[in-house]
């Protein structure tokens, strides 16, 4: 039969709804042909009523198994119609089965699953108290793992505010959870805002009895971001939270001011190893400028007046390390001058005393007290 033929036959059996009807679809929903799996699938939607429906439906979610984005995209519109006919449990225990590691598209269709039951407000809050907070950290889990972090944030709130006692350790695992993804995400204002207000003696914010939870989940972050800096908007988001940690509540115990200034520091050196590196770049790296320049003029003309005040003067032409220096100095301050690399010994002496002037810290050693690590 001609595939329309076929088509029209495939949709007059689910016509009508009949979960029966869809024994005889399922094995169509891999026919060879686009179409037919495309009418299938359809029909399947519109009568599924069981989970083999939904296994049957599954290959076709994937890329690496169904070709057809048109297909991919029906298949997953069927995949959540049919899930919306089962019961509430039935439903949450079919988006565990997508909690994949590294896989966005199953976890992006968990998120759906999960948001579906949340927003049943029929059948959901029918739910206990428990059962609703599994399906918001369920749900924060699935935007975790999409580093969708202010969702994720959201709905861990939303999981703690169901907790009955606020100073319970679910309640205050959630709380620090939330607290987690929002520093995740760069919120850094509202997680630190956060912590403060959990490790407020008031009950009804939630207090945290364990002060180095709360310690703990901004120094990881810290931690994760020193570990990983490596250009100036990196650097500069460690630092960021280094300050705002530091208006923390004493209450979190002394060492928690020594860890932060050990991590300034070691930011600090890691920086500056950084900007040196840059700096000895041989110049076929096209982007070593950019990278330099975004530092500012604080980080890196003190760095360039060291090298400068250190090459022997001499009338032979620059080497080609002195030229880029001087350049950077001229990109990174506009009002110097420079000098001609070769010239009068005079010239040169006057604009590095410019250079020095226009800069305090790229004074030479005894001019100025400011330190490295005085500059956060």
């Amino acid at each position: 039969h001609p595939i329309t033929v076929r088509c029209a036959a495939i949709s007059a059996l689910a016509a009508f709804g009949d979960a029966e009807a869809s024994d005889d679809v399922r094995d169509l929903v891999g026919a060879a042909e686009p179409e037919i799996r495309l009418t299938a699938i359809d029909a399947l939607g519109a009568c599924g009523r069981r989970e083999v429906d939904l296994q049957s439906l599954e290959p076709h979610l994937y890329p690496r198994s169904e070709s057809d984005p048109l297909v991919r995209q029906r298949a997953r519109d069927s995949y959540l119609a049919i899930t919306n006919r089962l019961p509430t449990r039935n439903r949450v225990q079919v988006s565990d089965s997508f909690d994949k590691s590294n896989d966005d598209v199953s976890q992006r269709l968990r998120v759906e699953l999960l948001r579906n039951v949340k927003n049943d407000s029929s059948t959901f809050e029918q739910l206990s108290k428990q059962d609703r907070t599994d399906v918001f950290t369920r749900l924060a889990d699935a935007h975790l793992k999409l580093t969708d972090y202010a969702a994720a944030a959201v709905n861990y709130d939303q999981a703690a505010s169901l907790v009955e006692d606020p100073r319970s350790q679910a309640a205050q695992t959630l709380s620090i959870q939330a607290v987690r993804a929002k520093l995740l995400g760069r919120e850094d204002a509202a997680g630190i805002g956060r912590l403060k207000e959990l490790a407020d003696a008031d009950p009804a914010n939630g207090e945290v009895d364990d002060a180095a939870a709360l310690c703990t989940v901004v120094l990881d972050e810290l931690q994760s971001r020193l570990d990983g800096a490596d250009d100036a908007v990196s650097f500069a988001g460690t630092f960021s939270l280094i300050d705002l940690a530091k208006s923390l509540p004493s209450k979190l115990g002394a060492r928690l001011g020594e860890k932060l200034s050990d991590l300034a520091h070691r930011a600090t050196a890691k920086r500056s190893e950084l900007v040196d590196q840059l700096l000895s770049s041989d110049g076929e790296n096209g982007d070593f400028e950019t990278r330099l320049i975004g530092f500012g003029k604080d980080i890196v003309v003190p760095r360039i007046y060291s090298r400068l005040v250190s090459l022997t003067p001499t009338t032979a032409p620059a080497e080609p390390q002195e030229d880029r220096l001087i350049n950077l100095a001229r990109k990174l301050l506009p009002d110097w001058d420079g000098y001609e690399p070769g010239g009068p010994e005079s010239q040169r002496a006057k604009a590095l005393q410019g250079l020095a002037e226009l800069v305090p810290l790229a004074a030479p050693s005894g001019l100025s007290s400011k330190t490295d690590s005085d500059e956060n």
